[in-house]
């Protein structure tokens, strides 16, 4: 339950049936499925649908300029809109500035990520 692999959506599958098939079973023993980087391949949308996910993280191209009222906002919405009717958590990627987190909560963004959270810490600061 502690425990979330994360597929990067820009990583080349090759048996797509096998790697679903050993998600299930992860996912089945309490390990949570993330999809890395959404929105940055050309699979997103056959990921989404198809493996057995609970999170989906916008990638981090779609969230750095949303601060500024950029037409990123229509996929974050429709990234939101998906993932929601799929009872998938979302994540925001990249998150760096104050008003972009803001900007994330009135979309109903559930976590995020980021400088403006923190920086990376080795483990055990």
């Amino acid at each position: 339950r502690q425990l979330c692999i994360e597929l990067t959506e820009t990583c080349p599958i090759l048996n797509f049936s096998t790697v679903r098939n050993n998600l299930l079973k992860l996912q089945n023993i309490g390990v949570k499925i993330a999809l890395d980087d959404c929105g940055a391949g050309q699979a997103s949308l056959h990921m989404i649908r198809d493996m057995p996910l609970d999170i989906i993280k916008i990638d981090g191209k779609f969230i750095k300029d949303l601060h500024r009222g950029s037409t990123d906002e229509i996929f974050v919405r429709a990234l939101r809109d998906i993932a929601r009717k799929m009872g998938l958590t979302i994540v925001a990627e990249m998150v760096e500035r104050e008003d972009t987190m803001q900007k994330l909560r009135t979309l109903g963004i559930d976590y995020v990520q980021g400088y403006a959270i923190g920086r990376p810490e080795p483990i055990g600061s």
